[in-house]
């Protein structure tokens, strides 16, 4: 399991762990922000509610390409999974 934390606060963003990722992994993904909103990865049609500080997805990464990670209502693009 790869785990992937996208800190989004005050307007910056930052990112601990490796976005580029192998097809077969699973991924371990959490968001934390200052505001409310939808996390989506709209390609691979993952979503979850952001509230309270944090969102979380689990997911395995099996479709190659390269997919900004949202914040949907802002329209934030926060990362970008790299899949091979």
């Amino acid at each position: 399991m790869t785990a992937v934390q996208i800190d989004h606060r005050a307007g910056k963003t930052s990112i601990n762990g490796n976005t580029a990722l192998t097809q077969g992994t699973v991924v371990d993904l959490t968001v934390l922000s200052d505001v409310d909103d939808q996390v989506i990865i709209e390609a691979l049609q993952l979503s979850t509610t952001l509230s309270g500080g944090s969102a979380r997805l689990q997911f395995t990464a099996t479709t190659p390409g390269t997919f900004p990670i949202r914040l949907r209502d802002r329209g934030t693009e926060l990362a970008t999974l790299k899949i091979t």
